[in-house]
């Protein structure tokens, strides 16, 4: 029994390790919120400063939660209207897979916006961040640790060269917004960080995603339909959305192809928000698989700055 027992973490501890080796080989990729409203900085840099005056917002994502080792994402980000088209912005994110790896990102971002005409707005914004990624070899086990009748008590750790990439990174973005419809593009990771733990070269491919959307008012009902396209290396996707917004009530609902079927509901006011969306996964894996996100926000007046032309979809 403890033979057979010992061959079972052997190839449980396999698993894992071809697992992560797998992910630290082969390219990367970003988390993708099907919620933007609270986190449309960490998608594109040109929403810097096209909030009202103030705007602090959290998003959390539990992707996978029956999995022992599932993704949890953390973003946070800070909006400030400056006057004359000017904005500033900090965010925050926190990725982790499993317990085995953690990134840590903080950005600084700028934009600025131009009134075309009365009711034409274009904002073009970057964003500058220091990323870094630590991978804890403590919690991956390898199968010459392993003694058929005492179990894990070998350490084959200590010959292992690794080490935790970090380095700043790029992203540039565009905005166009009128009373009924908005369109952007956005690029990340333009000059392809490099995330190998192994002392290689292995570049964070370069992300782009564009979005569509408007906004139709009947009666105290707004309908606001949007589709975003994400690019990053081989992981394309689309997501089709709807939000309807009725007084202080909104929920909304869409699809992420090749991914899964998503619904939520929030409340919002002039000035705060807070919603939660769920995700069941219709990509063949398990039907069991779920995502949760938590979202809240706050918005009010600082620095006594108003944007006359803020974004309201």
């Amino acid at each position: 029994m403890d033979r057979f027992n010992c061959f079972t973490d052997m190839i449980k501890s396999s698993f894992l390790i071809l697992s992560v080796l797998f992910w630290t080989c082969a390219f990367g990729q970003d988390p993708v919120f099907n919620q933007t409203d609270n986190s449309r900085n960490y998608l594109n840099p040109a929403y810097t400063g096209t909030e009202k005056s103030f705007s602090a917002d959290l998003n959390y994502r539990n992707q996978w939660p029956e999995l022992s080792s599932n993704y949890r994402t953390l973003a946070f980000q800070m909006n400030q209207y400056l006057g004359k088209g000017n904005g500033v912005s900090i965010h925050f994110v926190n990725d982790k897979t499993g317990d085995i790896i953690n990134e840590f990102e903080v950005g600084l971002g700028y934009a600025k916006q131009i009134n075309i005409a009365e009711k034409h707005h274009f904002s073009i914004g970057t964003q500058i961040s220091y990323f870094k990624k630590t991978l804890y070899w403590d919690k991956l086990t390898f199968g010459n640790m392993i003694d058929p009748r005492t179990g894990y008590v070998y350490d084959s750790l200590g010959s292992l060269q690794f080490t935790n990439p970090s380095g700043v990174d790029f992203n540039f973005g565009v905005l166009y917004h009128n009373k009924h419809f908005f369109a952007g593009y956005a690029v990340k990771h333009i000059t392809q960080p490099n995330e190998s733990f192994f002392g290689g070269v292995s570049k964070l491919p370069t992300r782009h995603n564009v979005e569509l959307g408007g906004k139709v008012q009947w009666r105290e009902i707004i309908f606001v339909p949007s589709a975003k396209l994400y690019s990053q290396g081989s992981f394309n996707t689309l997501i089709g959305a709807l939000k309807v917004r009725w007084k202080s009530l909104e929920v909304d609902g869409g699809i992420q192809l090749e991914n899964g079927i998503f619904g939520g509901v929030g409340f919002v006011s002039e000035k705060f928000n807070i919603g939660y969306n769920y995700t069941t996964s219709i990509n063949g894996m398990n039907s069991s698989n779920s995502t949760h996100e938590i979202r809240m926000g706050c918005n009010f007046d600082f620095l006594n700055k108003t944007n006359e032309f803020y974004f309201d979809f």
